[in-house]
C-alpha cells in the first residue's frame, strides 16, 4: 500500500473531488499527489474496472483524515449526462445511495462530508473549517480558482468559468437525514 497523506478526498465522478484535491495542494498538504495514489484499485460496482482511489468508497486506508464531497442526486446525474456518462450503471440512485452510506458509516471526528455547492459558496469558511477540525495550520487563504478543474487532478485548472447559480436550485432536494445532518454547514 502506498505511504498515506495527510488527507484523502472521496467522492464520486463529478461532485467536486478535483475542488477539493486543489484545497488540499493548496493548503495543506504540498506533497499531495493524485497521480501517487493508486490507479488501478478495483472499481466501484457502479462503473467497473479500474480507477482512482478518490472515486472508490471512502475508507481510511489511504489517509489520516478525509473529506467526502457530494452533489444532491439530480444535480450529479445532470452532470454525468452533460458530461457524457449516458450508459453508466452507477447513475442509479441506489449506487449514489450506497456510495453517501459509506461515508456515514466512516464519519467521525477526522472526517468531512460537504455538498460541493456549500464548499465553493462558503469557500474561506470551509477551508478554515478544514483546518480547525483537523488541527492542521492554515497560513493563508489562497484564492479559490474561478475556474472549473480539470480532468485528472486538482492541479490541472480548465478555461472555463464555473456558475454556482444553476446548481443552487438543485440544493433543495432532499437527502437523507442522516447525510444531510453530517453535512459541513455555516
Amino acid at each position: 500500500m502506498a505511504s498515506k497523506f495527510k488527507i484523502q478526498p472521496f467522492g464520486l465522478k463529478r461532485s467536486g473531488t478535483n475542488f477539493i484535491e486543489k484545497i488540499i495542494l493548496d493548503h495543506f498538504d504540498k506533497n499531495y499527489n493524485h497521480s501517487t495514489r493508486p490507479q488501478n484499485v478495483t472499481g466501484s460496482r457502479g462503473f467497473g474496472g479500474e480507477e482512482s482511489v478518490k472515486h472508490t468508497l471512502p475508507t481510511f486506508d489511504y489517509s489520516d483524515f478525509t473529506i467526502v464531497v457530494y452533489k444532491p442526486y439530480t444535480a450529479w446525474y445532470n452532470s454525468m449526462i452533460a458530461y457524457g456518462w449516458r450508459h453508466a450503471p452507477s447513475l442509479k440512485k441506489e449506487y449514489w445511495n450506497l456510495f453517501h452510506k459509506k461515508a456515514i458509516e466512516i464519519y467521525n471526528d477526522k472526517s468531512i462530508i460537504v455538498d460541493w455547492y456549500t464548499a465553493a459558496s462558503n469557500y474561506d469558511s470551509f477551508v478554515n473549517h478544514i483546518s480547525t477540525k483537523f488541527k492542521m495550520p492554515l497560513e493563508k487563504i489562497h484564492p479559490m480558482s474561478t475556474n472549473k478543474m480539470g480532468r485528472g487532478h486538482g492541479d490541472l485548472v480548465s478555461d472555463t468559468k464555473f456558475d454556482l447559480r444553476p446548481y443552487a436550485k438543485s440544493v433543495v432536494e432532499e437527502l437523507p437525514a442522516k447525510l444531510k445532518e453530517l453535512s459541513w454547514t455555516l
